[in-house]
């Protein structure tokens, strides 16, 4: 993807939800799998809207993003997405 084009900035350890959001929405989206692919290329990315998965992983989660991407975008949209169907997700 070309620097400076807008795009969606997917966050979610299944690369489908990518393919299905950029569907959806008909915005190209920009996928990363976790925070440690995501936070280098924070200063190249020109996003409409960021969709985060709750859970990236056994050990991580997609709520840590959110402290990270509001500094430099305070009004782009978060969706949080999860696929959990417990009362406390």
């Amino acid at each position: 993807m070309k620097p400076g084009k807008h795009h969606n900035l997917i966050l979610d350890d299944d690369l489908s939800m990518a393919r299905l959001i950029e569907r959806i929405t008909e915005i190209r989206a920009l996928s990363f799998q976790s925070l440690e692919t995501l936070l280098p290329s924070m200063g190249n990315l020109n996003q409409i809207a960021a969709f985060v998965d709750l859970h990236l992983g056994p050990s991580q989660s997609g709520l840590e993003a959110i402290p990270l991407l509001r500094p430099k975008w305070p009004h782009m949209p978060v969706i949080v997405l999860t696929s959990d169907s417990t009362d406390e997700a």
